[in-house]
């Protein structure tokens, strides 16, 4: 990363899509930089003070969860949960990308063609390309966010 190496780690990156964990220390703050069509998915409860170009600020909370979703011609964002006997069977597929951010820890088991995960935990981040033959299941036996 060129802005704020040490805030911003590259968790996700493809032609698609950047997925990057944000850690701003209390008081902290960042160089100015652009930010191309983003989302903000706050794992932990925080007050950020955002500035633009033009000088403006506008102080936010955010609550440690996805609290605001949208649907805009380029993206969609929405908070799922998925019920214990959830199941998308093997050679599901899609015509979207998807990203994937556990909101909570659980046993989930998600095959990617052929490349399985077991167990989520807070903040995990998968991709599922579109047409990506891909299986889920929740092996938790209760509901879990994501």
């Amino acid at each position: 990363m060129k802005s704020n190496p040490n805030v911003y780690h590259v968790v996700l990156d493809n032609e698609s899509v950047r997925v990057l964990h944000v850690s701003v220390p209390v008081g902290g703050k960042t160089t100015t930089h652009e930010r191309p069509d983003n989302v903000i998915v706050a794992l932990t409860d925080s007050r950020v003070r955002l500035t633009s170009a033009d000088g403006k600020s506008a102080d936010s909370e955010l609550a440690g969860d996805l609290a605001t979703c949208f649907d805009t011609p380029r993206a969609t964002a929405y908070r799922a949960t998925t019920e214990p006997d959830f199941h998308e069977p093997a050679g599901t597929i899609h015509d979207y990308d998807q990203i994937v951010i556990a909101l909570g820890t659980g046993s989930v088991s998600v095959d990617v063609e052929g490349r399985t995960k077991r167990g989520w935990k807070r903040g995990d981040v998968l991709f599922i390309g579109r047409g990506m033959k891909h299986e889920t299941k929740n092996t938790s036996g209760k509901p879990l966010s994501r």
